[in-house]
């Protein structure tokens, strides 16, 4: 191995994307032990490679010459080997820098808990340091209560910050753990920041976002992305062009995020969806044919048979195996939003609210195919469940023109969505 990544739990890292990208290198991913780790470091035959959890640390005492960073954090995300030596840096206070500006954020006087106490929050807790006047910077942990460090069970200590970072891997694909952190707590806290960078949103970010849309959240896709580019620029000296940093964002995004239609039964999430995956050749999901398959049996007899409480339960169920897809298009139910697993489908997609006149879907819908809405008017559906869609949408496109329109209002909100923030 020539360059590469170590660590640990890394089969669904983005590393290699990325630095194949940006260079024509061979990348490799290793997921090794500690003892695996020290003869690496031994043998010395390797150009550079990155670290990440839980290695950052546990390398330090191998290496022959540290940045003043690492010295200061106990962080190592880089070891460059130069005639015989190795070379430590850390290269994520930069780049989680360089993110933070992207997006023309400022820690300027603000008061920020930071979740964990290890490299990664040691990293981040010095670089606003040292670039911003900030009120004051306290830690989420789970042993101590010393100092600045407040315990997860006091954590109400903290419920004046304004800022929350979140440097621990919890939460992160594909179990996307929920974090027992309670923005209503934290209801002063209007900027919310995960390094974690797959899924799209943590638990952790979602529960911040539903504080309401003044609460801005942001993931560390971008900060993998700069802490991949300046490796690379302390290794091989040279700059990375913008337009190949927009390719990989995108791509990886491309991947990663699903594209889920809501709104009311008949307004069109079937047809938009399955023209969406022709277009963008991705594989579509309708949940309702879904159950269908997996059941053997129609929706219809479902919830004539059984009930609407079973056949929630049943979309709850579904819910969840959705929620471990990535890059699909897909269609829920009308009022599919009620499940308690919608969240974890919300991770890793962005929501798109399709809204149509009452008037059209009245002309078009088979009342006899939607059981759920026979003795309801659409009028007083979308009553009840629009402040479920509103809740839940990213994005709201109307779907009262053509196919066509529609597609490419919807087309429209992918690229923006998928493009790096730099312009």
């Amino acid at each position: 191995m020539k360059y590469g990544l170590i660590g640990k739990n890394l089969k669904h890292s983005y590393s290699k994307l990325i630095h194949e990208s940006l260079q024509n290198i061979v990348y490799d991913i290793l997921d090794i032990k500690e003892d695996e780790v020290i003869k690496l470091l031994e043998k010395r035959d390797f150009n550079f490679i990155n670290v990440t959890s839980p290695y950052k640390e546990f390398v330090i005492p191998y290496l022959d010459v540290i940045s003043p960073l690492v010295k200061k954090t106990k962080s190592c995300n880089l070891i460059v080997s130069r005639k015989g030596k190795l070379y430590g840096y850390n290269t994520d206070g930069e780049a989680f820098l360089d993110m933070i500006k992207a997006n023309n954020l400022s820690f300027e006087n603000r008061k920020i808990a930071i979740m964990g106490t290890g490299p990664a929050s040691r990293t981040i807790a010095k670089i606003i340091e040292d670039n911003y006047r900030t009120k004051s910077i306290n830690f989420l942990s789970r042993k101590s209560t010393k100092g600045t460090i407040v315990n997860y069970k006091e954590m109400r200590k903290l419920s004046f910050i304004d800022t929350i970072i979140n440097c621990t891997p919890i939460g992160m694909y594909p179990a996307m753990q929920d974090y027992g952190i309670s923005p209503r707590i934290f209801n002063k806290a209007n900027l919310a920041i995960d390094l974690s960078y797959n899924p799209r949103r943590t638990p952790f970010l979602v529960n911040f976002q539903k504080l309401g849309k003044n609460v801005r959240i942001l993931n560390g896709l971008e900060m993998l992305i700069n802490q991949a580019i300046y490796s690379q620029k302390i290794y091989f000296n040279r700059e990375i062009s913008l337009k190949n940093i927009n390719n990989i964002y995108h791509n990886i995004l491309s991947r990663q995020v699903n594209i889920v239609l809501i709104g009311l039964p008949g307004a069109g999430k079937t047809t938009i969806g399955r023209e969406l995956s022709k277009k963008y050749s991705k594989d579509f999901i309708d949940l309702d044919e879904l159950i269908e398959s997996k059941e053997k049996t129609s929706v219809n007899n479902i919830i004539l048979n059984k009930g609407i409480e079973y056949f929630r339960d049943l979309e709850n169920k579904y819910l969840l195996i959705l929620s471990k897809e990535q890059g699909k298009i897909i269609a829920l139910g009308g009022g599919t939003l009620v499940n308690r697993n919608i969240n974890k489908l919300l991770c890793n997609s962005i929501f798109i609210y399709l809204k149509r006149d009452l008037g059209l879907i009245n002309r078009d819908i088979d009342y006899s195919s939607h059981p759920t809405i026979i003795n309801k008017d659409l009028e007083s559906l979308l009553h009840e469940r629009q402040d479920a869609y509103d809740a839940y949408k990213d994005f709201e496109v109307d779907n009262n023109g053509s196919i066509r329109r529609t597609i490419a209002l919807i087309g429209d909100i992918i690229d923006e969505s998928f493009n790096y923030k730099r312009a």
